[in-house]
């Protein structure tokens, strides 16, 4: 998962004048946790894109998040990882800018290519000759990640279980000896996160899966 401080815009629906929020989120898996959050509570508050929402301070403002009630049910499991800014009315002068970032937006049913993001020449490629899952700097696949009891649309956040589709009929899957990635076309989960952390590249450039979580480990991201 991305690692960083990540914010976002806010900006009021009903008019151009006031109401304006940057929020500062701890990183980017956070913003996705408070999206799948407040999606469930409603209130007329949209994402647009990962970095630019809207909302309807008559209904519910997003800069009282953690002091107003539409937001009791949900605020303190963000307490601490995340603050609102209330910015300038439309007549005053000034306005934070937020660095841009260029943002994969890890939608359920999108297709995606896996990259390591220490080395971004490296990705994940499907091997048909031998049906494994391997690293290579020369080829690449498109796969498939689709968060599973989720509709499709969905935003994909840490504690999903996912499936990484090949096509229509095969999807990764761990093989029980080896623990490389391979092909199958039984049913198998990722949790997310941990497909962003857990996958070595081995001898030969075979992919393992790891249970083990160290800081060592190479890390994936999705583009």
């Amino acid at each position: 998962m991305s690692s960083g401080v990540f914010y976002a815009y806010v900006h009021n629906i009903r008019n151009d004048d006031d109401w304006r929020v940057v929020i500062t989120f701890a990183s980017r898996a956070v913003s996705d946790e408070w999206w799948r959050a407040i999606s469930g509570i409603g209130y007329n508050i949209k994402r647009i894109t990962p970095q630019f929402y809207t909302h309807d301070p008559s209904r519910a403002n997003v800069q009282n998040f953690f002091i107003d009630a539409p937001f009791k049910s949900i605020a303190e499991q963000f307490r601490g990882r995340m603050f609102t800014t209330g910015q300038k009315n439309r007549g005053g002068t000034g306005m934070d800018m937020i660095p841009p970032r260029s943002i994969c937006d890890h939608i359920s049913g999108n297709w995606f290519f896996i990259r390591s993001k220490g080395d971004q020449n490296l990705y994940w490629f499907h091997d048909p000759s031998s049906g494994h899952i391997r690293a290579s700097h020369t080829e690449r696949t498109h796969f498939q990640i689709t968060a599973n009891n989720m509709p499709l649309g969905t935003v994909m956040i840490g504690a999903d279980p996912i499936t990484v589709h090949i096509d229509g009929e095969h999807v990764v899957y761990v093989d029980d000896d080896s623990a490389h990635l391979v092909i199958a076309k039984q049913k198998y989960d990722f949790n997310f996160a941990s497909l962003h952390s857990r996958v070595l590249v081995s001898t030969g450039g075979a992919m393992t899966y790891t249970n083990k979580v160290d800081t060592s480990n190479e890390l994936w991201e999705l583009v």
